[in-house]
């Protein structure tokens, strides 16, 4: 009798203890839900394949793909009822090695309670949109100028008044994309079947040959490969962009053209001209850009062997889409490489008329291969967004490494050579006069211009077709859309003479063109 009356007392003084623990001691984080049923496909990310562990092929391990400018439900369960009152939680999310709250790779976001607060669209934002005993239904808003790459993502509940929290951190992390369906970021791109295209679409067309016979080369880009996005991000990494460079798309794509090459970052893939490939595959061999990125990563991060321009512009345009940049592959038919940025093709001739080889290392090519990449440039006058240039081919150097773009079409074809990035080097290769000089022994041995002609280069310039693949033959063509026109006015037009007078007198050559007039 007596024990019996002991075990009411007991259990009453073990609930009070308790309910006086309850009071001293924060709620806690008992696991999130991330709720990728419905945010993977309102962020268009679906066709991300991943592995969910930590490997070399895969360094960044479980997460979820999300593109910024976008908004992102979960659900948060806490270990004991949610209380409105006690019960203050904050989001943390953090990018980088050493997150800082003055750098802005470290966010605390107090979860808010107001059910009808907006956000802006560069601002963060989280509010509680249900709450259900210890369940709490979260909206999250995601910046659409946030930094892109890997995001760390914690939960800390506290009383009010207290230092003390209790964290729960993620075991996933959130890859952050730019967003192309998202009017605030500056990559939105309106026709939802250029999206299908430039972004979702994993098998193309590279263009090869010359611009009297091309032919289609079937390419499969291949982003959304397992080890595509993990082995650009991890090159991204590497490069000197801080948190405001990673939230730039024409930084990141710049950065893009210099990391895909490797001649003078260790980066993905080595030109080789040589003929000579024993110790890699030969360019022509490649057939998509997964795995070169597969490789990259399977070696420890070693470049990998060989390419030529047609696979330094499929790769480009892999790394780009698969960042969630509106790309496409381009091919210049009669493509001018002009090395002294004289606007000009030279070559140059004794008296005798022998061709005179060293003076420079002016070339023509069949063809040369880049990407273009879609995107705002507030850098720039307004007027000059769009496609943008972007080559990863390890030709020229630019502000000290290989690397090119982005160039503005609009810039290119205006003649706007002193704009960034690189405008003249693009402009001459779709441009350029060809020029021929001559040793002059009754000037002093002077060097004479003998012949200008115009209009040799850049004949055709080909992308395929939106949402067309030409199946019919094996090298076919009819995918192939000419925009040539939106590189250059028609040869011989006003607006052509213009552009070239606008070059020449941006590059300080205006002396050296005195037949340019109107």
């Amino acid at each position: 009798m007596i024990y019996l009356a002991l075990i009411p007392l007991f259990l009453l003084i073990n609930s009070n203890l308790t309910r006086c623990q309850s009071l001293t001691q924060a709620n806690e984080v008992s696991r999130v839900d991330l709720r990728r049923n419905d945010n993977i496909p309102r962020h268009h990310t679906g066709h991300y394949k991943q592995m969910d562990y930590v490997t070399p092929h895969n360094p960044i391990g479980r997460s979820i793909v999300l593109r910024r400018g976008e908004m992102f439900n979960i659900i948060i369960h806490l270990k004991q009822p949610y209380n409105r009152t006690e019960d203050k939680i904050r989001l943390e999310f953090s990018f980088g090695a050493q997150p800082q709250l003055d750098k802005g790779t470290l966010i605390y976001l107090p979860l808010s309670t107001n059910l009808n607060k907006t956000t802006e669209a560069n601002t963060w934002g989280a509010s509680i949109t249900q709450a259900i005993g210890s369940s709490l239904s979260v909206q999250i808003d995601l910046p659409a100028n946030m930094a892109i790459g890997v995001w760390r993502f914690k939960i800390s509940v506290k009383l009010p008044g207290s230092r003390r929290l209790r964290t729960y951190a993620l075991s996933e992390a959130l890859c952050i994309l730019f967003n192309a369906w998202s009017k605030d970021d500056d990559v939105f791109l309106a026709r939802e079947d250029a999206r299908q295209e430039y972004i979702i679409n994993e098998v193309g067309k590279i263009y090869i040959g010359s611009h009297s016979r091309p032919t289609g080369r079937k390419w499969t880009y291949g982003q959304f490969h397992e080890a595509v996005l993990p082995a650009v991000l991890y090159l991204l990494d590497r490069t000197r962009l801080d948190v405001n460079g990673r939230s730039d798309v024409v930084k990141v794509s710049r950065a893009v053209s210099a990391l895909v090459n490797s001649h003078d970052d260790n980066g993905l893939l080595v030109g080789n001209w040589s003929g000579n490939y024993g110790d890699g595959l030969a360019p022509w061999q490649w057939s998509g850009s997964a795995v070169i990125f597969e490789r990259y990563l399977r070696s420890g991060c070693r470049p990998v062997k060989f390419g030529q321009c047609w696979v330094f512009g499929g790769v480009t345009t892999t790394a780009l889409r698969t960042l969630g940049i509106p790309a496409r592959t381009i091919t210049n038919f009669v493509s001018a490489h002009d090395t002294d940025f004289s606007l000009t093709v030279d070559k140059f001739y004794s008296e005798r008329g022998d061709k005179v080889t060293g003076i420079n290392g002016d070339s023509i090519w069949n063809f040369h291969v880049w990407s273009d990449a879609w995107m705002a440039r507030y850098d720039l006058p307004p007027g000059y967004g769009g496609w943008q240039a972007i080559d990863a081919t390890p030709q020229e150097i630019s502000m000290g490494m290989y690397q090119l773009g982005p160039a503005s079409l609009e810039a290119i074809k205006q003649g706007k050579v002193g704009y960034a990035y690189d405008v003249g080097f693009v402009y001459s290769e779709v441009n350029a006069d060809l020029v021929n000089w001559r040793l002059d022994g009754r000037a002093n041995y002077q060097w004479r211009r003998v012949q200008v002609q115009t209009g040799n280069v850049g004949r055709k310039i080909y992308t395929k077709m939106i949402g067309i693949i030409d199946e019919r033959s094996r090298f076919g063509v009819n995918d192939a859309e000419d925009i040539v026109y939106q590189y250059k006015n028609i040869e011989g037009s006003k607006e052509a003479r213009l552009a070239h007078l606008e070059a020449a007198r941006s590059a300080g050559l205006a002396p050296l063109f005195d037949n340019l007039t109107l």
